[in-house]
């Protein structure tokens, strides 16, 4: 009995010493919520059984706070919304991004074009040009260092809960007023939409974000009055994609800066095609045939040379086609077969560039330039084109056209006296023969 007497008697008062300690720092934690509340400017400052609960607005914003439990096991929620002041859209939401596993598991979000900030913050759904406008570079780091802290930004409110110890107290004030300079960067008030995008357009030290913001909107706010302002700005930015948007908006005022971008050759390939091909699509025929035949040449990317043989092709502008036949190499199939098809337009000075292609090319331009040589090859053409009919290894295709190009290509021989055509007699099937001149008349 004694023994259990002492046990209940040493038990009793660990627990009233464990309950005391509790009990005395939960005390001395008072004084550090209630000052950090205070100096927030929280006028509802409260205490419930173990709960801090505190309200107020910090800049106009309206602000809570509630602390629940104690030490290891506390957990701090935090909510700022507009107040008196500001105004937040429940269209846009940011977090934080998932770990690098659960980021695999997770759906993929939309990116703005800065890969420090894509990596750390998750875009939500919203209005696109919504997000771009609300992002400017300094929103972008104060949403870098909010969600790092576990904010989240959603239905219109900077929301945080995090658990800790008692001393979390100390960073109450600096959280808070993190989330506040936040919400201040997103206020919807600050600025019209076209604006910001417009200032982020002209401003951003990113290209990629320069540019959507300047799609954005061109896109969304084509007649807004600072629209053609930032387009007419963007015809000076140091990226060839943004002068490209600009001027494909503002049309035949900015032709020389789309033209420079056709003519750039740090530009990317795609994009002069995509230039030169607006300006075949919107500028007067006669201010881009110097275009067509200045970037026909073999110095022009393959990309290029594509769009440059299908407009000379459909124009036969000789100089420009002639460039095309003599110089092949890096032109796609399809639009060297147009080239070589309107051949007519160059004449005899095709002649060589048919006869190369027809014996070393492939695919749909060789049987172009068989078929070509019909219409503007001479002698030379005959000897090529013979063989062409027969090979056992050749396909039906390219027989069949070199045989209708042999054809063609005797009768245009045979039509004038003393020319050269191919002989028909059975014993001289494809030699060369004198026509003979008319018998005169009696």
């Amino acid at each position: 009995m004694a023994a259990e007497g002492l046990l209940l008697l040493v038990g009793g008062a660990w627990l009233a010493g464990t309950v005391g300690w509790a009990w005395a720092r939960a005390r001395s934690a008072r004084p550090a919520w209630r000052a950090a509340g205070q100096a927030l400017g929280l006028n509802d400052i409260q205490l419930r059984g173990r709960t801090w609960f505190m309200a107020g607005e910090v800049d106009g914003w309206a602000v809570q706070v509630r602390v629940l439990g104690q030490g290891d096991k506390q957990t701090t929620h935090l909510v700022v919304r507009p107040g008196t002041q500001g105004r937040l859209s429940a269209q846009v939401a940011f977090a934080a991004e998932p770990k690098a596993l659960s980021r695999l598991l997770a759906a993929a979000d939309r990116t703005l074009g800065e890969p420090i900030f894509d990596g750390a913050v998750r875009i939500g759904e919203g209005p696109w040009p919504l997000v771009l406008g609300l992002l400017d570079s300094t929103t972008r780091n104060r949403l870098m260092a909010c969600v790092a802290d576990g904010v989240a930004v959603e239905g219109g409110e900077l929301v945080v809960t995090a658990g800790g110890p008692a001393s979390v107290a100390a960073d109450l004030e600096a959280r808070i007023r993190r989330m506040v300079q936040l919400a201040k960067a997103l206020d919807l008030s600050e600025g019209d939409l076209p604006s910001r995008l417009a200032r982020n357009a002209r401003r951003d030290l990113v290209a990629a974000v320069r540019q959507a913001n300047l799609e954005a909107l061109l896109t969304t706010f084509t007649d807004a009055p600072v629209t053609d302002r930032a387009a007419r700005a963007a015809l000076t930015d140091r990226e060839p994609a943004i002068r490209f948007a600009a001027a494909v908006h503002l049309g035949a005022e900015a032709r020389p800066v789309m033209a420079d971008v056709v003519a750039d050759p740090k530009t990317d390939a795609g994009l002069r095609a995509r230039a030169l091909l607006h300006l075949l699509d919107q500028a007067p025929a006669d201010w881009t045939e110097a275009l067509l035949i200045n970037h026909a040449g073999p110095e022009a990317p393959g990309a290029l040379r594509a769009v440059v043989a299908e407009h000379a092709a459909r124009r036969g502008l000789a100089p420009a086609l002639l460039a095309i036949l003599m110089a092949p190499a890096g032109v796609p199939d399809g639009p060297l077969a147009l080239a070589a098809r309107a051949a007519a337009a160059v004449g005899p000075l095709a002649e060589p560039s048919l006869l190369a292609l027809a014996q070393e090319g492939s695919g749909g331009a060789r049987v172009a330039a068989i078929e070509a040589l019909g219409a503007v090859g001479g002698p030379a053409a005959a000897g090529l084109l013979r063989p062409l009919t027969r090979g056992v290894t050749l396909s039906s295709e390219v027989k069949a056209v070199a045989q209708a190009a042999l054809e063609k290509l005797s009768a245009r021989l045979a039509t004038s006296p003393g020319a050269l055509s191919l002989a028909a007699e059975a014993d001289h099937v494809g030699r060369l023969a004198l026509a003979a001149p008319p018998e005169p008349e009696k």
